[in-house]
């Protein structure tokens, strides 16, 4: 019996609520200063739900140059560096962001944590940078 793959449009996924996309803002309009940083609260819950295709997106501002890493934990309270089974960091979302780079997506392909916060460090050292940050999960 030969096996007859399942084919849907995007709109009969829409149809059915398969597809439901949600957009959920995390920071808005934060400026980092030279050396600086900002870290977001939990941000599990909303990835969760995304079942694996999570993106994040900035809007960026200013001449600094923005990094972006992850803490996770599996307690919730305790967080720390996130390596994955052969030792490898998790923890380096995105390096070396300029005003250039506004607007860019960024995939989000995460391990199952209780807790999981981004942060925003200016690297640059001598200039800010503002940036807005958006994740974007199914539903």
């Amino acid at each position: 019996m030969a096996y007859t793959p399942e084919t849907k449009t995007v709109a009969d996924f829409v149809a059915d609520r398969k597809a439901r996309v949600l957009t959920i803002p995390i920071l808005s309009a934060v400026t980092i200063e030279a050396s600086g940083s900002t870290t977001t609260d939990n941000i599990m819950s909303y990835l969760v739900g995304g079942k694996g295709y999570n993106t994040l997106q900035l809007a960026i501002s200013g001449t600094g140059t923005l990094a972006v890493t992850l803490t996770g934990s599996v307690d919730g309270t305790k967080y720390g560096s996130v390596v994955d089974g052969y030792g490898s960091s998790l923890s380096s979302i995105a390096t070396g962001l300029l005003a250039a780079n506004d607007g860019q997506c960024i995939s989000l392909n995460l391990p199952l944590l209780a807790g999981a916060k981004l942060t925003f460090t200016e690297t640059g050292g001598s200039d800010s940078v503002t940036i807005t940050a958006k994740l974007c999960c199914k539903a």
